[in-house]
């Protein structure tokens, strides 16, 4: 994953796509920037679809967590 991290203000980000906003009207605008300083742990990190992918993979295996952890993150929880 060579291209997933924190998005710190200052970085510049090589074909970093831009967000979009309903203006008057309903008409699309371009998005106002937001400082990703301020969301911090509640969504300021950027991936590619390609990142996510691997992220996705790793997860079915027991490169990312063992396989307790697994059984774990995968087993219904009986209080739902």
């Amino acid at each position: 994953m060579c291209a997933t991290g924190y998005d710190w203000p200052a970085a510049i980000l090589k074909d970093r796509a831009s967000g979009y906003s309903k203006g008057d009207g309903g008409k699309e605008i371009n998005a106002d920037f937001l400082d990703m300083g301020q969301p911090y742990a509640a969504g300021s990190l950027y991936s590619t679809v390609l990142d996510l992918y691997r992220w996705d993979r790793a997860l079915c295996t027991t490169k990312v967590l063992s396989a307790q952890s697994l059984q774990a993150a995968f087993t219904p929880n009986p209080y739902d």
